[in-house]
């Protein structure tokens, strides 16, 4: 690996007193008098059969000869730029990708402890808060298309807007709806039209979030689903992050499998897959029964190149995070990291830094070593994923099961494991290999009497 640098050429963003006394003598050589600004960013070159991966690139952009803007515009028109150069980066050059490990994204940081998944907040993709300027209160009425929703409550707050729960004043059954920002319109009607798609899928059989209909309310977009009831990250907190047992995680496991089976058929992927998005539909009348939720990132699998960035910086998968080609096998990557969160009650890999959780993956340099070779320091935080040579030493962190069919359960889950982290996408198990694989069909029969 070689750190090779972008740099930026800045054609008079700034004058300087001097400057503008020059310009009050000499009118003619103002341009003369302007200053050049160099700005470096940190490139990861991975080698490839069709490049040389020793040799450095530099690229040199002019910018804008216009006033500078300052505040909000200037974050605004830099995230504008920093997308367009990812872009055209991955459009010319895809075996080269930037790795933001010193600045990270603040919307992907997780706040809190390191253990902990990545929860959403209401940070936009500039790093800007921004708030729902809407006041939804009890007993307020949103008209839909189909029914009319009486609120009762609020569930929860995201990225993309304020959940509420409500009740269909045709036949009082409670339903979630979704209230999304009006910067968020276009991406709200991205996820409806997933979702329609998904309604064809049949989502009670395939244990996907079932999808009502899509409305306007004082200009903005709700989005009305059956309500469920905790997610997953949710149980294993309220439990006091306990982990899940290997039967719990075994019936989990197989009602997700067949849900992204079924995406999968229909050419989508859901990418954005993490503890927080898999919900429990009544842990009390239904255990373990659970559903797969938030489809706002969700894409056809022929677009998802053109989409970026995905997924939850834990669960991301390797060639998200190096800018390679990408297929549903994300999701597949995504679920295991999932899975082992249940068996563990915390994270595999980091949530907090991409590099770091490249470093997890293939035992790269290590923090003082990096900052030595680049001068970049990393965002280092102890967990788990220090202290693990392999998939293996899982079965470490728990007392060994006394019972033979517990031990064999504990290995069939470790294989399973293994195969959906494979780094290699094109070799990654399928969902549909991970039903009925002849390694792993022991660990999905039903539960076994105890």
């Amino acid at each position: 690996m070689r750190v090779v640098t972008l740099q930026q050429v800045g054609n008079g963003d700034e004058h300087t007193g001097n400057d503008d006394r020059d310009h009050q003598g000499e009118e003619g050589n103002a341009g003369q008098h302007r200053q050049q600004k160099l700005k470096s960013f940190e490139m990861c070159n991975v080698p490839s059969k069709k490049t040389n991966p020793t040799t450095d690139i530099t690229i040199v952009m002019r910018a804008n000869r216009r006033k500078t803007p300052t505040g909000r515009a200037a974050m605004a028109l830099n995230s504008s730029r920093a997308r367009a150069k990812k872009g055209r980066l991955r459009r010319y050059c895809p075996t080269f990708v930037l790795i933001t490990c010193a600045i990270c994204r603040r919307g992907n940081n997780t706040p809190g402890s390191s253990n902990l998944p990545n929860r959403e907040n209401t940070m936009d993709d500039r790093g800007i808060s921004v708030k729902l300027n809407l006041k939804l209160e009890k007993y307020v009425v949103l008209q839909g298309k189909l029914s009319v929703y009486h609120t009762e409550g609020f569930l929860g707050e995201g990225s993309y807007g304020t959940v509420v729960k409500c009740t269909k004043l045709d036949n009082e059954e409670l339903v979630a709806v979704k209230v999304l920002r009006k910067d968020c319109f276009k991406e709200g009607k991205k996820e409806a039209k997933i979702l329609r798609k998904i309604l064809q899928l049949d989502p009670e059989k395939n244990n996907l979030l079932k999808f009502i209909e899509s409305f306007k309310y004082k200009g903005y977009l709700c989005l009305a689903f059956e309500i469920l009831d905790v997610s997953v990250f949710d149980f294993i907190k309220s439990r006091g992050f306990v982990p899940l047992s290997l039967s719990e995680i075994r019936v989990i496991a197989q009602q997700l499998l067949v849900a992204l089976n079924a995406l999968k058929s229909a050419g989508l992927v859901h990418a954005d897959i993490k503890p927080d998005n898999i919900m429990f539909v009544n842990h009390r009348s239904q255990p373990l029964k659970v559903k797969l939720i938030d489809f706002g990132l969700a894409v056809k699998v022929s677009k998802l190149w053109f989409v970026g960035t995905v997924q939850a910086i834990g669960y991301r998968a390797p060639e998200v995070i190096l800018g390679l080609k990408m297929d549903e096998s994300v999701d597949m990557w995504s679920l295991g990291c999932s899975l082992a969160y249940m068996y563990l009650g915390y994270n595999l890999y980091p949530t907090h830094c991409v590099y770091e959780v490249i470093r997890a993956i293939f035992r790269l340099n290590t923090p003082a070593e990096y900052t030595n070779a680049t001068g970049y320091g990393t965002q280092f935080k102890s967990g788990i994923y220090n202290r693990l040579h392999s998939l293996d030493d899982l079965l470490k962190t728990r007392p060994r099961p006394m019972n033979p069919m517990e031990r064999e359960d504990s290995l069939g889950f470790i294989s399973l494991l293994k195969q959906m982290l494979l780094v290699d996408p094109e070799v990654r198990i399928t969902p549909g290999d991970a039903l009925s694989h002849p390694l792993n069909v022991c660990w999905y029969i039903p539960l076994r009497s105890e």
